[in-house]
């Protein structure tokens, strides 16, 4: 029997103004903002990690270095969101296939922002500019996009002070 792994992710964010941002307790006051630490909870539940972050790939199509983490779940699985956020983009990539990235505001150091990327869906069911709850169902896995080798969803945490529409938002180029 196949021993499944839950990856769990610890991040501090900073909501502006006050208020509480991502899935840790806390609450506001100030101009400065508050600080918040938050666990970022797995988006699929529990299930086997097929790939994990900056692992080595032999796939012919895929990159040697692996930018996410994958998650072989069925195709149609729902997809959560990580923490509260709001939707900065939700496309169809030549790479990713349907993707869905989701703004989590501020880390800690003011290193830029922390985002989530849900990649190679079936369907998004989210919007741009749409604010989301944790746990909320972004999108359905699938296997669509160029790197894809099977059904699974294709996972990252990118913290940058770049936005999604700039060139150097991903650790290496995806369109």
């Amino acid at each position: 029997m196949e021993a499944a792994l839950v990856l769990v992710q610890e991040v501090v964010l900073v909501q502006e103004g006050g208020g509480s941002t991502g899935t840790g307790g806390g609450s506001g006051g100030g101009s400065e903002g508050s600080v918040t630490k938050s666990t970022l909870s797995s988006p699929v539940g529990t299930a086997t990690i097929s790939s994990l972050f900056m692992s080595t790939r032999t796939c012919a199509k895929c990159s040697s270095t692996h930018g996410g983490t994958d998650y072989a779940v069925p195709k149609g699985t729902n997809v959560l969101s990580t923490a509260s956020g709001t939707v900065v983009r939700s496309y169809y990539s030549t790479t990713y296939g349907n993707t869905v990235i989701v703004n989590h505001g501020s880390n800690q150091h003011g290193s830029g922002n922390v985002y989530t990327l849900y990649a190679h869906g079936e369907s998004r069911l989210v919007a741009q500019g749409q604010q989301v709850d944790i746990n909320e169902v972004l999108i359905k896995s699938g296997n669509t996009g160029l790197n894809t080798t099977g059904p699974h969803l294709h996972y990252e945490v990118i913290v940058t002070t770049k936005t999604p529409f700039e060139p150097g938002f991903f650790w290496k180029f995806i369109n």
